[in-house]
């Protein structure tokens, strides 16, 4: 019993390493995310709260000043965005919700140290 618990906390210990973040900072509220890091590595996914029948614009601006990082878009599992980052990026794109349709941004990143903020809005 012992050594099936210790295998266990074992597995999950390995499987954690690949995705860890220090120093992250940030909100993720209806219409706006954000989110500062240092040593950002796996992934983060946040669903877009929009709740509207309209179309609305996402804007992100994204600072990178070490690693890799990219982000993607997706409705469902269609992806709508895949944008490797540098630097400063800023991404703009318009997107039709007359369903209501549930939109996902994700951001995988390997050693990454910068910022990230979106904000959705109806438009």
């Amino acid at each position: 019993m012992k050594l099936t618990f210790l295998l266990l906390i074992l597995q999950t210990s390995v499987l954690q390493l690949a995705n860890y973040t220090y120093k992250w900072q940030g909100s993720d509220v209806a219409g706006h995310c954000y989110a500062g890091f240092e040593d950002f590595n796996g992934k983060q996914d946040f669903r877009l709260k929009s709740g509207v029948r309209d179309a609305f614009l996402l804007e992100m601006k994204t600072r990178l000043s070490k690693g890799k990082m990219k982000v993607q878009l997706k409705e469902g599992s269609k992806i709508l965005l895949d944008k490797e980052l540098a630097g400063r990026d800023t991404v703009s794109i318009r997107l039709s919700n007359p369903d209501k349709t549930k939109y996902k941004v994700i951001f995988l990143a390997s050693h990454a140290y910068g910022s990230f903020d979106y904000q959705y809005r109806t438009k």
